[in-house]
């Protein structure tokens, strides 16, 4: 799934978990999310949903993959972040590189 903004996403996560239905395997969000909430946020919420939220993948995108950023992505909830690219191969190659 993809959403323009932090609320349709986590929205759209929570009613999947409150209908039964459980959360993504996986879950990537852009840190500077439009819409009412950032994607820091988004982490923040996901994780607060359940205990079982602790295990799923969540990873954040961001244009600069800085230490700094990372421990920011860290702080809120994430477990790694990616670097927006210029190609879906190059996303393609990170994405491999952390689910192997």
């Amino acid at each position: 799934m993809c959403f323009s903004t932090g609320l349709e996403a986590f929205a759209w996560i929570a009613k999947e978990f409150s209908e039964g239905h459980g959360f993504p395997a996986a879950i990537l969000v852009d840190r500077r999310m439009n819409g009412g909430i950032s994607g820091d946020e988004v982490a923040q919420r996901v994780r607060a949903i359940d205990p079982s939220a602790e295990f799923i993948p969540l990873f954040a995108l961001t244009s600069y993959l800085t230490d700094l950023n990372m421990k920011r992505a860290k702080d809120a909830g994430f477990d790694g972040c990616f670097k927006k690219t210029s190609s879906a191969e190059e996303f393609a190659a990170q994405l491999r590189m952390i689910v192997r």
